[in-house]
């Protein structure tokens, strides 16, 4: 499924509840990790992608906007250090993945 799909079948208010957008910015983060996991479990999502970014509910993710480590396993990387915390799976992609999103560089 798109990611900004699964997000507009929601209000914002509904996001930030589940613990899923944060701050002001309506940013996805560290803290959206689980949440958003949760979510497609509950939902019957296997994966959200949006062009070369995706996650999946076993916590697989693609992200090319990251130096290191763009995609594998998150638990499994972040337990090996590999991954330095789970907002990564998000970096630099809110602009891309998340249409509730308010980019504080407009």
């Amino acid at each position: 499924m798109d990611m900004k799909e699964f997000l507009y079948q929601y209000s914002v208010e509904r996001l930030r509840k589940l613990g899923i957008l944060h701050y002001d910015r309506n940013e996805l983060n560290g803290k959206s990790f689980e949440p958003i996991i949760k979510e497609m479990k509950q939902r019957g999502i296997n994966r959200l992608e949006h062009g070369e970014w995706y996650l999946d509910k076993s916590g697989n993710f693609r992200n090319p906007k990251l130096s290191k480590t763009k995609e594998g396993n998150a638990y499994k990387l972040f337990e090996e250090g590999r991954l330095r915390r789970y907002g990564d799976v998000f970096k630099d992609q809110n602009v891309r993945i998340n249409p509730y999103y308010k980019n504080p560089h407009k």
